[in-house]
């Protein structure tokens, strides 16, 4: 939900049809399919308890040098973040704490090697940023475990971890994967984002087009 190092104030406000996200003076709505959802989860997780998993299922481009960063998803991905960071939220599609769509497989966005591994940041938990071979850094925040070691290779659709809710406000929100890109510069931190919209670009690489609401590709809340 939220790059590392940004200072900032939650509150949930429930009402019959949707939640809320209150944040300083904006008001957010959630992805209408998430509206009545039970955002209570099960955000500890133990990691080493849980093994590897395989990458059946990964959905990779027409030329497999890219991959999409979840598998198995079942929910929708954010048009935009609700701070105006060109980052998005991909939803693993839990509704219910007891629901089985949590700690879904991420996998490598391309091939490249892994930069930075950060087990436990306030904001962003447990987060990954991989180097790409393409020269573009990927941001992956609020696992529940990594399966990857500092400059490690890795290859397009390797599993590198699984969700959760780790971080602080991951706490708060259904279960989901907070995805950044960088094109070139200097290594960055993602606490403002990166700088491509990582919505269009999956839609351009696996014409996958299941961001809420429709039109509204990285566009300022």
């Amino acid at each position: 939900l939220l790059a590392p190092g940004i200072a900032t104030f939650i509150a949930i406000a429930v009402t019959i049809n949707t939640i809320f996200i209150i944040q300083s003076a904006f008001l957010v709505p959630t992805p209408p399919d998430l509206a009545d959802i039970v955002v209570e989860n099960s955000f500890k997780c133990d990691g080493s308890a849980i093994p590897k998993p395989d990458n059946t299922g990964v959905i990779m481009s027409s030329d497999n040098k890219y991959a999409y960063p979840m598998i198995n998803s079942t929910g929708t991905d954010n048009c935009s973040h609700w701070d105006g960071d060109l980052a998005i939220d991909i939803y693993t599609g839990q509704k219910l704490a007891t629901d089985p769509q949590k700690n879904l497989p991420l996998v490598a966005y391309t091939s490249g090697k892994v930069d930075m591994v950060v087990k436990n940041d306030s904001l962003g938990g447990l987060y990954v940023i991989l180097k790409g071979d393409d020269g573009r850094y990927y941001y992956y925040a609020h696992l529940c475990a990594s399966y990857i070691t500092k400059d490690q290779r890795v290859e397009a659709g390797e599993v590198i971890g699984i969700t959760n809710q780790s971080g602080l406000n991951a706490k708060v929100t259904p279960e989901h994967l907070h995805f950044a890109i960088q094109d070139g510069g200097i290594e960055p931190d993602f606490t403002d984002g990166g700088n491509v919209c990582p919505f269009t670009d999956i839609r351009e690489k696996f014409g996958i087009n299941k961001c809420r609401p429709p039109g509204q590709e990285c566009v300022l809340p």
